[in-house]
């Protein structure tokens, strides 16, 4: 069952279409995805040869679902059973770093909360790490970021290192809740919005753009899209499928040094809903981005639509700013904004491109944009929401968040240009 693509990848045998020259993803040196893998969990952490004292980390679902049974064989490993419900906070994860202060590796059991603690933790103390991933909930297990809030309560992208390994058992991802095997669905279709929003970002701006990320996952991306219905049914193959490109979704991200490849529109306003508390009921972060990616493939249809194109300004109104978020929140939105804000502000120059070259850039981004309707197709036979009513959300947060969401980051999408023209 092991494919045989990621081991190519893993092994340093790739060739980075942008570099020409193969592509390293150190410290990462083995990962399995295959039935009945618990059972042989003391044999693959032994091959690793980390050190004799390790910590097995989880909360009190992933402990059950595989945390005990990885404990039992590692008798000499401690034990730290974090409460369900964890937020995944810079200061949590630093309490973890402390708590496994005299532990030589860390061994992550879990998904998405889990695996950016310990990944963190493990980057502040250097140490290395290990993945046991128990749900294809999201695609951040092999990417060299750890999604945390701040200090201010902000999610933000924090530099650390790719696991040592990952392992990844058929039997137990099958078995775990259906919405967050939807979840992972959600969290993977985005790639072809964050494309686009990242090849505009270039052609507008100058900001580094790179293939590679987008060749990792191109074939299995296909697949997927045809895979709802089999989701649902958590079929066990579809279920590899979609951990697989959850995984090169990471690896791409680490190419990038960064979340954009995997993270643009449709994350900012996802994230706005949840730093606002607009959440409501909890959704798990990759069902928000399947809404929040649907939402976005309209619109940027809707510009790419467009025969020309112009830019105005956008002054921020900080009071108003400080008002809707609170002065802390503000503060560190705008401090992440600045970047972009700067780019910005010589708006004749890109206007002066947009006159000449608009029709070329979006025939460019069409090229590898999927249309809505498959992507409506695919959430539909995997039986998830995809719009902001059915998913509880009130009009009035979501149309908040589309309008305050670019002021939260620098990264600049099809949700400037919204703003920036009325479209």
């Amino acid at each position: 069952m092991f494919n045989s693509f990621i081991k190519e990848v893993v092994s340093g045998n790739w060739i980075n279409p942008d570099t020409g020259t193969t592509q390293s993803f150190l410290p990462l040196r083995n990962v399995e995805i295959d039935t009945k893998l618990t059972n042989r969990a003391q044999q693959l952490l032994q091959q690793l040869e980390l050190g004799t004292n390790p910590a097995v980390v989880c909360d009190e679902n992933t402990f059950r679902a595989q945390g005990e049974a990885i404990h039992q064989q590692i008798n000499e490993s401690s034990l730290i059973v974090l409460p369900n419900g964890v937020k995944p906070t810079k200061e949590q994860a630093e309490s973890i770093s402390q708590m496994t202060d005299e532990n030589d590796t860390l061994i992550a059991v879990g998904s998405g909360t889990i695996n950016d603690l310990c990944k963190y933790s493990a980057f502040i103390k250097k140490k290395p790490y290990i993945i046991w991933g128990t749900a294809p909930s999201m695609n951040g297990f092999f990417s060299a970021t750890a999604s945390l809030y701040n200090e201010s309560g902000v999610k933000q992208s924090f530099a650390a290192d790719l696991p040592v390994a990952g392992f990844f058992d058929t039997d137990v991802l099958a078995n775990a809740p259906l919405r967050l095997i939807q979840a992972g669905l959600g969290d993977s279709i985005c790639r072809t919005t964050a494309q686009a929003d990242g090849m505009l970002s270039h052609f507008l701006l100058g900001t580094k753009f790179q293939q590679a990320p987008f060749q990792l996952t191109a074939k299995e991306e296909n697949i997927i899209l045809t895979q709802g219905q089999k989701l649902f049914e958590k079929n066990p193959i579809a279920i590899e499928r979609l951990t697989r490109i959850l995984l090169l979704s990471g690896l791409g991200m680490t190419i990038a040094g960064n979340s954009a490849p995997a993270s643009q529109g449709e994350h900012l306003i996802a994230h706005y809903m949840e730093m606002q508390g607009y959440d409501q009921p909890f959704h798990y972060h990759g069902e928000q981005i399947a809404v929040t990616t649907i939402y976005m493939s309209y619109l940027q249809q809707e510009i790419l639509s467009l025969q020309t194109l112009q830019l105005k300004s956008l002054p921020i109104n900080r009071e108003h700013f400080v008002k809707i978020l609170g002065l802390k929140k503000a503060q560190s939105c705008l401090e992440l904004y600045n970047p972009k804000n700067f780019s910005i502000q010589n708006l004749n120059i890109i206007n002066d491109y947009l006159k000449q070259h608009w029709l070329g850039v979006k025939k460019e981004i069409q090229k590898i944009a999927v249309p809505t309707s498959i992507l409506i197709s695919c959430l539909n036979d995997a039986r998830m929401d995809i719009y902001p009513e059915q998913f509880g959300w009130s009009s009035k947060n979501f149309s908040e968040a589309c309008i305050h969401a670019p002021f939260t980051r620098d990264r600049f999408t099809f949700l400037d240009v919204k703003l920036s023209t009325g479209n």
